[in-house]
């Protein structure tokens, strides 16, 4: 039971990490495109880092994942 539990604990927080991750990725390069920049740009160049460091991605979660940062973005300023 002990060893199930650290394992579960392990996958949380792995799976934490990597969504961590992928924000962070999206937010740089939102910030760093100028605003009228069209998002199959900042798409292929997130499909090309995830696929780069290893990290698995679906494609609806890289739209969703640059619409938020979008709108953090957009929020900040």
């Amino acid at each position: 039971m002990a060893i199930y539990q650290c394992l579960k604990s392990y996958r949380i927080d792995r799976l934490a990490n990597e969504l961590w991750l992928k924000q962070r990725y999206t937010e740089i390069f939102i910030h760093s495109l100028p605003e009228d920049c069209d998002c199959a740009l900042v798409k292929s160049q997130l499909m090309d880092t995830f696929k780069k460091e290893r990290i698995p991605f679906t494609f609806e979660e890289i739209d969703k994942l640059i619409e938020a940062a979008k709108q953090d973005y957009l929020k900040g300023e």
